[in-house]
């Protein structure tokens, strides 16, 4: 005669068990870096589900200097000048200053866009929901054929990758933002 101990379990839901250990066990890590220096840039190991959240204060253009921030995820180490890596994801929000007689409208929306090659795709434009001097959330969430863009837990947008995800190396945040912190697959 067989006996069993009433605690084990079948041998499915073990199996079921030890894949979801393994599941576990290859996602990467969460880092999180808390009021880091400008610009940043660090690796990072986007898979489908990974979330990248940006917490900070946007700057007005008198203390930075600057009139925008952006958010860049990197296909290579090469984030800056003539020659460098494709961006996957260029999020790069514009609180522009009127200017002067021939400068045009002040730029204040949220252009979403992607580097190939060294040119620059067809931009993606959407109203601010940034606000100069006040606190916020951005939340970039990575799915397999799109990102889902959310700013104070408000949905912004959808963007569909036009680079293979595989291809993300690293995170760039740089521009008139004082970051509070960064949360980001490593």
């Amino acid at each position: 005669a067989r006996h069993f101990c009433e605690a084990a379990q079948p041998p499915s839901s073990l199996f079921a068990q030890s894949l979801a250990q393994m599941a576990e066990s290859d996602a990467p890590q969460l880092y999180t870096l808390t009021e880091p220096p400008k610009p940043v840039v660090e690796t990072i190991d986007v898979r489908a589900g990974s979330t990248i959240v940006l917490t900070g204060k946007i700057l007005s253009p008198e203390q930075c200097g600057e009139s925008r921030f952006t958010l860049d995820l990197c296909c290579g180490l090469l984030v800056s000048g003539d020659h460098r890596d494709n961006v996957f994801l260029h999020f790069n929000p514009r609180f522009d200053l009127p200017g002067g007689w021939f400068s045009g409208d002040p730029d204040r929306e949220i252009v979403i866009n992607t580097l190939i090659n060294n040119e620059w795709g067809k931009e993606e434009r959407y109203n601010n929901a940034f606000k100069v001097g006040q606190d916020f959330k951005l939340e970039i969430r990575v799915f397999q054929q799109y990102c889902k863009i959310a700013v104070d837990d408000r949905h912004l947008c959808d963007f569909e990758h036009r680079v293979r995800m595989e291809t993300i190396k690293c995170i760039m945040v740089q521009g008139c933002i004082e970051i509070h912190s960064i949360t980001f697959p490593k």
